[in-house]
């Protein structure tokens, strides 16, 4: 019997329900820059999408003690308010935090040859602070299904005299 089988005899049904419950989840918590403005896209039905892209980068002392370097790159769908946000205020190269979770996405080339491309469904994003500041505007609530109008007061510019 392998050493895994061996250790789940030794815990009850319930640990081992929440074991499997567990490996289900798919969170992925990331930081890297953007590596295009993002566009905005708007469905017939008003629903809203933003999708960009991220670079992670990872550096690593190997055995050897030479300076190693790598970047994975994933695309970023952001919907909703969120992504409406995103396309308003972060741009390509910004530092972003993101949680979310993958997702492979499959597509077929119209030459027949088969894609795959690795996709972050955000959650949560957000600019860090690291090397750079940032300011950040709450949204308008919204009450009833509308957003209440701002107030804007008009300056008087004189009449220009010819």
């Amino acid at each position: 019997m392998s050493g895994y089988k061996k250790q789940y005899l030794h815990i009850g049904w319930e640990a081992r329900k929440r074991v499997n419950d567990m490996s289900q989840a798919n969170q992925m918590v990331c930081w890297g820059n953007l590596t295009r403005d993002a566009e905005l896209r708007y469905f017939e039905n008003g629903t809203s999408v933003c999708n960009t892209g991220i670079a992670i980068n990872k550096t690593w002392t190997d055995p050897k003690g030479q300076k190693q370097e790598s970047t994975e790159f994933f695309d970023l769908s952001i919907w909703g308010k969120m992504g409406e946000n995103v396309a308003e205020s972060l741009s390509r190269g910004d530092r972003v935090l993101v949680v979310g979770s993958l997702k492979i996405r499959r597509v077929e080339g119209d030459d027949g040859t088969k894609r795959q491309f690795a996709e972050i469904n955000v959650e949560e994003i957000g600019p860090t602070c690291r090397w750079a500041t940032t300011t950040q505007a709450k949204n308008p609530k919204v009450t009833n299904g509308t957003v209440p109008r701002p107030v804007v007061q008009m300056e008087q510019v004189p009449e220009e005299v010819f």
